[in-house]
């Protein structure tokens, strides 16, 4: 399993720096590590759609 931390600072390496994502019980360590480290970066979605739409919303994030 990739750690959290590490995938985060790969992910903002390549320029992605908008972090969205539904609460999801399987991810929830991920999920609590983002919460904890990205700050306003971060938004919780109330699902995977709303997730989706806000990535696209701004087109200078990358997904």
């Amino acid at each position: 399993m990739v750690e959290a931390g590490r995938f985060v600072d790969e992910l903002k390496a390549a320029g992605i720096g908008l972090f969205t994502c539904a609460p999801d019980s399987l991810l929830k360590s991920f999920c609590a590590y983002v919460t904890d480290t990205c700050g306003e970066s971060h938004v919780i979605a109330a699902n995977e759609g709303g997730a989706v739409g806000l990535a696209v919303g701004k087109p200078d994030y990358a997904i």
